[in-house]
């Protein structure tokens, strides 16, 4: 966007605010000065408004680590890729042999413009602030050199005080004659400049309000309030407060009186147990128990209050110390551990011992003015401190797992109730530091040349860490800190706390009770006092009179006022001390740890640090989790997460530890390259605890969560719940919110880390989401499940996945939601996971509160799932029975659909099992219903019913006619256009196979093969899977009958292909291998088809018995095949036997045959002869004169053999 007014007397335009462009005579020149270096020197011209600048200066500080006469070589082929730029507008550079020089009144220049320059058009106050498009020279990659770094600072505070002057003017006077929206509009741009200013959130808030933005204005009070602890670590002011109405909490509140109405919440808390014992050592000690126990109660109070703990009674001689308490930490345990420890070795009577223990964990909150209401963490830390040694605290495992592991004592990997504090940490091991750096190898090198660099030419460089927590910013800078003291460096550490935040220079105080610590124990002489002025001269190496200063300011203590506005001559004081004693060429390493927790006097005087240069050379060091505001100067270093190979390295290397490759990519997967994450999840696994969350994660998430706004909570439970990267705006039609508002809940959720935004798509972390179930309230993580699933409505998403969250929700829909996941799933050949799904919706039915409702939803999944056991397991299984026997005690006698499903399903089971009559009964009533109803699909089927009873009963007649009748329902209906359409729901195909095996059993076999072939062509892409099934069964027995063995094994191969999509569902791929390994052994005589053949013969007897005595009579053939007819009799003995459990006649006939061939081949004519007799009876009964040929042909062999 143009912003600059356009002029005649300007050839030129530059912009260097944001976006580095220059027109020349309204065309793009950019592309001409396509390096850094020569953008600079632009820059450089362009910002010396018209003076001349020397081209060896030039040179020296745009290519400060070249030689000079390599710098100006440089120089000049910059200065031709400016010529060519200015072709056209020669006159706006003058170009000497000493001097360069851009002539401002021939080119106009943003920042000059902003600047209000004498060459430069006048602007309004307002157009001026329009020209900040962003940083200066945002998008050219600066090199650090000091001149360079010093001319930019100089020139970025002129900006930003300049801006800052518009600002205000023009808030004073100009911003109340805008209309609401343009001014909250300018308000929005102008705290992307000033996000630390806070009257400017003040201005929006109010704007908000006034136009009844209410819920717009919560937002902005929600950002101003992360933005300020994130860059001021401090709270927005009450002024700020009462703008959103937002009271105070109350500390006064009796423990009893519960605000109205009770808002819980989980809040991370560390509790330390004391156990106090009076142990008299004879009789008369014991008068003075009472007293002892009393003075040794009030000892552990003042230290409890020491450390910032909150103490509470918890009976005869307990007491409980509560951090985290009642303001949010993320890390309580850290302050418990230093209490139980100092606790240890505090000085007690004799005769009182003191036992402690320590316990951390996630505890409800319910807003009263009590840490631990619910007693969650007393209930386990007292009995934790009762079982405690004296001087050797106990750790629980929560405990354990949410400090570091040097504070830790006790063999891991066993039992957790052996773990117990270490009194003395020793520091981290300096000899694996550096080695221990997984992944970070380049930005250590990066440091170390850093440090290189740092000498008289270049006094300061600030590198300015950044990252997510537990990243290993820490490690890193602790890396190069053991590097710097080897060579025998002066290097200063300092830590800033979270739980000192509202300590005025607690960081600096910290470092200085150390030093003296530190030398006082390296004296040999007398106790002397820590904090006198001889000591503190020898300690820190500092003169008299600093020293006098520095002890007056150590006795004092810290005062609350320097919060808001320390005092200038502490801070004079202090950036003396660190900035080390008189000038020395002597390097010096300055580290500031955790600057997100620094006090306000303290980040005041890390920018004092940052922005002045120091007596000593120094590299001055600061790790946070966000990038800084007002550290310009400094040099950003961002770490990322590891790759997954540097993971992989750290958990094979730590503490020895062997992980199975599954675990370690399960811990690799969910650790998503944190490093601290990962060695978290490793001591999981070294505790034997399940390693899903990340507890120090967990307890940071928990103290960000709730501190957000609920409509913001909102937003970030449907993105941890939705399991995978969304689109932001499909996030907002999933939430139905306006792009405003769910915009600046993102940018608040960004800000904390707790979301990645990519390229308009929003994720979550795998452990982020974790965490944020154990912390989120359930009415929270309800809605925002039930915002999901209303979307994937919208959006016609997985049946599944709106299931899965209609459950969460505990919403009664979730019940049809699996219930149509398992019509899609068996609609896909996936009849387990259908089954699974069914048994879900059968589950969730019970929310359904309208009984007949919820019965009829039971009876259809029950109908279902006796379907899908059925194709399982097979239509006589056990699962199959008990299914539809459920379902029938459901059914609505008044529903005619019910009752007709209810006894088809009975027909089926009844006819599998064998129970032929039963099975008739069922189907008579069946068609009778039908014929009543006019329900043609129906009496179809009760017409296959019928006709399948009058096959196996051997009425072979009786059995063509009826299923002709079947058939010829459809074949009746009216509608023609629609038959097609409504195929499926008719019984053709199967219909028709099994007329193809009547009419072959006849001895029809032209008829037989006609609709065999009519049967396989009638099968379509959506015919239910068990019918594609039974229907290839029929077609085989019907080609076993015409003894076409190739096509009976084509079409077996076939059945057997498509139902191992299905993951061979039985007894139709034991019924379908059958007849295929049948084939083999008759066509080719192989004997390891016989195995296979046998082995088919118990999951049939199961899943469809009825089919059994036909399956022996082919294993008996096919013995007799392989000159085996000995064992073909007691096959054929099984068959026969179970053709009389059954009343099966069909088959009587060809048992007779298969037994007149053994026989014969066994060289018994006489007894073949005798089967083929009774075989001939048989086939005359029930018309099965398929067996003529085959008697006829038997009885001229054995004739022939006898002459």
């Amino acid at each position: 966007m143009d912003v600059l007014p356009s002029s005649a007397s300007h050839l030129a335009q530059i912009y260097l605010l944001g976006t580095y462009r220059l027109l020349v005579q309204g065309q793009s020149r950019a592309q001409v000065i396509n390096y850094d270096k020569a953008r600079i020197l632009l820059s450089m011209l362009a910002l010396a408004q018209g003076k001349p600048l020397s081209r060896s200066r030039l040179a020296e500080t745009i290519w400060h680590e070249d030689p000079i006469s390599v710098g100006r070589a440089r120089l000049r082929h910059a200065l031709h890729a400016l010529r060519r730029a200015f072709e056209g507008c020669d006159q706006a550079l003058h170009i000497t042999n000493d001097t360069l020089a851009l002539d401002p009144s021939r080119a106009q220049i943003d920042v000059l413009s902003l600047l209000q320059h004498p060459s430069q058009p006048a602007l309004s106050d307002l157009e001026r602030l329009n020209l900040y498009q962003g940083p200066l020279l945002g998008q050219v990659k600066l090199h650090h050199g000091e001149q360079l770094q010093d001319w930019l600072q100089d020139t970025q505070q002129n900006i930003r005080q300049t801006l800052s002057q518009c600002r205000d003017r023009y808030i004073q006077s100009g911003l109340n004659t805008l209309p609401a929206p343009q001014a909250i509009s300018y308000l929005k741009r102008w705290l992307l400049i000033w996000p630390e200013e806070e009257k400017l959130h003040q201005a929006l808030i109010s704007l908000l309000k006034q136009e009844n933005q209410h819920e717009a204005a919560l937002h902005a009070y929600e950002q101003c309030s992360v933005l300020l602890a994130d860059r001021l670590g401090c709270e927005p002011s009450a002024q700020t407060r009462s703008l959103v109405d937002l009271p105070l909490r109350p500390l006064t509140m009796t423990a009893t009186a519960l605000p109205t109405p009770v808002t819980l919440r989980l809040r991370p808390l560390a509790a330390v147990g004391f156990c106090l014992r009076f142990e008299p050592s004879h009789r008369h000690a014991r008068e003075q128990g009472g007293t002892l126990l009393e003075k040794s109660r009030q000892a552990l109070h003042r230290l409890i209050e020491h450390h910032g703990g909150w103490p509470c009674e918890a009976g005869p001689n307990q007491l409980i110390a509560y951090f985290g308490y009642p303001e949010l930490q993320e890390s309580p345990v850290s302050q418990a551990a230093e209490l139980a420890r100092a606790a240890a070795t505090l000085r007690m009577d004799e005769h009182i011992k003191i036992s402690i223990a320590i316990h951390a964990d996630l505890a409800m909150d319910d807003q009263s003015a009590y840490p631990d209401p619910w007693g969650q963490l007393a209930q386990i830390v007292l009995p934790l401190s009762w079982d405690s040694a004296p001087g050797a605290p106990r750790i629980s495992p929560q405990a354990a797992l949410r400090l570091d592991t040097k504070n830790i004592q006790g063999p891991l990997g066993r039992q957790s109730d052996t773990l117990w504090l270490n009194l003395s940490p020793s520091e981290i091991d300096d000899s694996r530091l550096t080695s221990r750096v997984y992944g970070r190898s380049q930005e250590f090198d990066h440091l170390v040349q850093a440090w290189s660099h740092i000498g008289p030419n270049r006094a300061l460089h600030h590198i300015a860490i950044h990252g997510r927590a537990h990243i290993g910013k820490s490690l890193l800078v602790h890396s190069l800190a053991d590097y710097v003291q080897k060579t025998a460096h002066h290097c200063i550490m300092l830590h800033c706390r979270e739980d000192k935040r509202r300590v005025a220079w607690h960081p600096i105080r910290q470092w200085l009770h150390e030093q003296i610590a530190d030398h006082i124990t390296t004296q040999t002489s007398k106790p002397c006092d820590p904090f006198s002025i001889q000591t503190l001269q020898e300690a820190l190496d500092i003169g008299p009179k600093q020293a006098q200063s520095l002890h007056q300011w150590l006795n004092s203590g810290p005062e609350e006022q320097e919060l808001n506005e320390p005092s200038t001559a502490h801070m004079d004081l202090l950036f003396n001390l660190l900035s080390g004693p008189g000038n020395s060429p002597r390097r010096r390493l300055l580290i500031i740890e955790n600057v997100q927790w620094a006090d306000p006097p303290t980040h005041r005087l890390i920018r004092l640090l940052a922005h002045t240069a120091p007596r000593h050379p120094t590299l001055l060091l600061t790790t946070s989790r966000k990038p800084g505001h007002g550290l310009e100067r400094a040099e950003h270093l961002s770490l990322r997460a590891l790759d997954r190979s540097s993971i992989n390295s750290l958990l094979s290397g730590q503490r020895g530890q062997r992980l199975a490759r599954d675990k370690r990519s399960r811990l690799v997967k969910l650790s998503a390259g944190n490093p601290g994450h990962a060695n978290e999840l490793l001591r999981c696994h070294e505790l034997n605890i399940e390693s899903s969350d990340a507890l120090c994660l967990t307890d940071l998430i928990c103290t960000q969560y709730h501190s957000l706004l609920p409509a913001t909570r909102h937003i970030l439970a449907s993105i941890a719940l939705s399991e995978q990267t969304t689109a932001i705006d499909e996030l907002a039609l999933m939430l139905r919110l306006e792009q405003a508002a769910l915009s600046s809940g993102l940018d608040t959720l960004a800000t904390l880390d707790l979301i990645d935004l990519q390229d308009k798509h929003v994720s979550c972390l795998p452990l982020v989401a974790q965490a944020l179930e154990s912390v989120a309230m359930q009415d929270e993580l309800r809605q925002a499940h039930h915002a999901i699933a209303q979307h994937g409505i919208r959006r016609r998403h997985a049946p599944e996945h709106i299931a899965k969250h209609l459950c969460e929700a505990e919403s009664a829909e979730a019940a049809f939601w699996w219930q149509r996941a398992a019509r899609e799933a068996l609609a896909q050949n996936d009849l387990r996971q259908a089954s699974q799904y069914l048994q879900r919706s059968l589950n969730r039915s019970e929310l359904i509160d309208d009984l007949q409702v919820r019965q009829t939803l039971q009876f259809e999944c029950r109908m279902l799932q006796g379907a899908i056991e059925s194709a399982l397991y097979g239509p006589a299984s056990a699962s199959t029975a008990m299914a539809y026997e459920l379902g029938h005690e459901l059914k609505d006698e008044q529903d005619s659909d019910q009752v007709m499903i209810s006894l088809w399903t009975a027909w089926s089971a009844f006819q599998a099992q064998g129970n032929f009559e039963q099975a008739l009964q069922k189907a008579r009533q069946l068609l009778a219903l039908a014929n009543e109803t006019s329900h043609d699909q129906n009496r179809s089927w009760a017409l296959y019913a019928i006709g399948q009873h009058e096959l196996w009963k051997g009425n072979i007649s009786n059995a063509i006619q009826t299923l002709n009748l079947s058939l010829a329902v459809f074949d009746d209906l009216k509608e023609q256009n629609n038959r097609q359409a409504i195929a499926e729901h008719f019984p053709q195909s199967i219909t028709l196979g099994t007329l193809s095996v009547a009419l072959a059993l006849k001895g029809d076999l032209d008829a037989a093969q006609q609709h065999a072939v009519l049967a396989l062509q009638s099968l379509r892409s959506d015919t239910a899977f068990s019918l594609r099934a039974i229907t290839h069964l029929f077609v085989m027995q019907s080609y076993y009958l015409m003894e076409q063995l190739d096509d009976c094994q084509q079409v077996a191969e076939l059945s057997l292909q498509e139902l191992q999509q299905s993951h061979n569902p039985e007894p139709w791929s034991a019924l379908s291998r059958s007849f295929l390994h049948y084939c083999q052994v008759m066509q080719h005589g192989r004997e390891s088809s016989l195995q296979s053949l046998l082995d088919c013969v118990q999951t049939a007897q199961y899943g469809l018995p009825i089919s059994a005595d036909g399956l022996m009579s082919r294993i008996a053939r096919a013995l007799i095949r392989l000159g085996r007819s000995n064992e073909a009799m007691p096959w054929l003995d099984k068959a026969a036997a179970q053709g009389l459990r059954y009343a099966i006649n069909s088959l009587s006939t060809e048992l007779h045959c298969v037994r007149g061939d053994a026989w014969m081949a066994l060289g018994e004519h006489g007894h073949a002869l005798q089967e083929w007799n009774l075989a001939e009876q048989s086939m005359e009964k029930y018309g099965l004169h398929r067996y003529a040929d085959w008697i006829q042909v038997r009885r001229t062999a054995v004739q022939k053999l006898k002459v």
